[in-house]
C-alpha cells in the first residue's frame, strides 16, 4: 500500500484540475485546496509548478491526516492573483507563506492535524481570556467537530470548549445567555456570540471581530492602519481609557490609543501633520476617501462622541497634512505649514515647496531650517507639501525643491534660482528677493 502511495506522490500529476464555478465546487466538498489564477500570468504559472509538486501529498495526506482535492479556477472575482485557499465546509483561510513545495505541504498538513481541547479545569479556564493570541471558548461540549474545522482555518488561535457551563461564565465574567466568548490578544477586546452554535455563523463572527476595535500603537497596529485597513482609523492621543467609546463606534472606525512612549509616535505625528497640537487629540484617517484626515481637540468623552457622530454623518471638514496649526502671534516664531486655502498668509513670507518622495528636498529641508534659525523673529518662513496641495493654477511651479519669496502687500512673488547653500540663501533673504525678476501674485 505504502509503495503504491509513494509511486503516486513521485509521479504526481501533470496538471491541476480546472473548475469553472468555485461556489458550486466548494459546496460539495468538506475540504478542498484551491488555486485562484488568471490568464496570461507568467508569475502565476511559475507558482503553479510548486503547487503541482505538492499536490500529491495534499490529495493523499500524510499518516494521521487525510487528503483533499486540489483544483484551480481562472479569473475569479477575488481581486488578487495568484492566491491559495484552504476551504473547510464552505469557509476558507488564505495561504500566506512561501510558494515552495515543502512550505505548502507543511501549511496544509498542520491544519489537517489540528485538534481542540476540552477545558474543565477551573484553574486554567479563568485565564482563557488572557492568552497572547486570540481566544475562543465555547460553553458546549457537543461542538468538537465544528471547532476542529475552525481550528483548521485559524491555526494560531486558542480554541477550547468546556462543560463547566455557568461556572466557567462566572469565572470569565461572561453573561449567562452567551454561547461562545471571543477575545483578541490578551483580552483587550471581548465579544459574545449568542444563540444556537452554527459553524458558519461562528466563523463569520470570529472574522468580523478578530481585528481589535481598540488597541495601542505598535508596529503591527501601525501597519494595519495604513497598509491593510478594513475601516477608517481613529487615533486617540490620550492616556485615558476610551475603550467604551471605541466599542460603541467599532463598526465605523478602528481605534488606536497613541502614547508618547511608543516608538512609532514621532513617525505617526509627522505623517498626520499634527506637531505642536495639545492633547487630548482625536484624528481620523479615512483610507476610503483618498486618505482624508479629520481632527478634534476634545475636552471630554461627550465631545469625542460628538466628533465621531459628525464623522458618521459626513459633517466634518477634512484637513490637509500641511495645514497651519499655529496662531498669528507665532507667525515668525516657527516654520509654518501652509495650505492653499490660507496662502499667502501675513505680509511677506519665504515659502519652501517640497514633496516627501524627493531626496534632494530632504537635504534642502535642513538648509531651510538653518535659514529659519538665522532669521527667527525677523522673517516669516513656511513650507508647502506639493503632494497635498494643488497650486498649478494659482502658483505655477516648474518642480521641487523650490523656494519663493512672497510679498502680499506689494502683490509680488520672487523665485530663488541660486545655489542651495546657506550663504546664498541668506543673501536672498537679506535682499528680500529684489535681485530676481518678479511675478505678480
Amino acid at each position: 500500500m505504502y509503495v503504491f502511495l509513494s509511486i503516486l506522490i513521485i509521479l504526481g500529476v501533470c496538471e491541476i484540475q480546472t473548475i469553472t464555478n468555485l461556489e458550486k465546487w466548494v459546496s460539495k466538498q468538506n475540504y478542498t485546496f484551491v488555486l485562484l489564477t488568471r490568464d496570461n500570468c507568467g508569475y502565476c504559472d511559475e507558482l503553479e509548478k510548486e503547487l503541482i509538486e505538492a499536490e500529491g501529498m495534499i490529495k493523499i495526506g500524510t499518516p494521521g491526516s487525510f487528503g483533499m482535492p486540489v483544483v484551480k479556477i481562472f479569473n475569479h472575482t477575488t481581486g488578487r492573483f495568484p492566491s491559495l485557499r484552504l476551504y473547510v465546509k464552505g469557509e476558507y483561510a488564505e495561504y500566506d507563506g512561501l510558494w515552495q513545495k515543502k512550505e505548502i505541504e507543511s501549511w496544509v498538513d498542520n491544519r489537517v492535524l489540528s485538534h481542540v481541547d476540552q477545558n474543565d479545569m477551573e484553574a486554567s479556564i479563568r485565564w482563557a481570556n488572557e492568552a497572547s493570541v486570540p481566544s475562543l471558548v465555547v460553553f458546549d461540549v457537543n461542538v468538537k467537530q465544528e471547532l476542529k474545522w475552525i481550528k483548521m482555518l485559524r491555526k494560531s488561535y486558542q480554541i477550547q470548549y468546556t462543560s463547566l457551563g455557568n461556572l466557567a461564565k462566572q469565572l470569565l465574567n461572561v453573561p449567562e445567555d452567551v454561547t461562545a466568548a471571543f477575545w483578541t490578544e490578551k483580552g483587550l477586546n471581548t465579544y459574545y456570540y449568542e444563540g444556537e452554535f452554527d459553524y458558519n455563523k461562528v466563523f463569520q463572527f470570529i472574522k468580523k471581530h478578530e481585528r481589535p476595535y481598540y488597541q495601542t500603537l505598535t508596529e503591527t497596529s501601525y501597519e494595519q492602519a495604513f497598509y491593510d485597513p478594513d475601516r477608517p482609523t481613529l487615533f486617540l492621543f490620550d492616556e485615558k481609557d476610551n475603550k467604551e467609546v471605541a466599542k460603541t463606534y467599532q463598526d465605523q472606525v478602528q481605534t488606536i490609543q497613541v502614547l508618547k512612549t511608543s516608538p512609532q509616535y514621532d513617525r505617526l505625528v509627522n505623517y498626520l501633520g499634527i506637531q505642536g497640537i495639545l492633547h487630548p487629540l482625536a484624528v481620523i484617517h479615512d483610507q476610503n476617501t483618498r486618505n482624508r484626515k479629520y481632527r478634534n481637540q476634545y475636552k471630554n468623552q461627550q465631545e469625542l462622541k460628538q466628533f465621531l457622530k459628525d464623522f458618521q454623518t459626513n459633517q466634518l471638514q477634512s484637513y490637509l497634512r500641511t495645514q497651519s496649526i499655529f496662531t498669528d502671534e507665532n507667525w515668525e516664531k516657527q516654520i509654518l505649514n501652509v495650505v492653499t486655502r490660507d496662502f499667502p498668509k501675513g505680509e511677506e513670507i519665504f515659502i519652501y515647496f517640497y514633496t516627501q518622495w524627493c531626496k534632494q528636498c530632504q537635504q534642502i529641508n535642513l538648509l531651510f531650517e538653518e535659514l529659519f534659525r538665522r532669521y527667527k523673529g525677523q522673517k516669516a518662513f513656511g513650507k508647502i507639501n506639493m503632494e497635498e496641495n494643488d497650486l498649478e493654477e494659482q502658483l505655477p511651479l516648474t518642480g521641487v525643491p523650490h523656494i519663493r519669496y512672497y510679498n502680499q502687500k506689494l502683490k509680488k512673488a520672487v523665485q530663488y534660482d541660486g545655489p542651495y547653500t546657506i550663504d546664498a540663501l541668506s543673501q536672498f533673504v537679506d535682499s528680500q528677493g529684489k535681485r530676481q525678476g518678479s511675478d505678480e501674485l
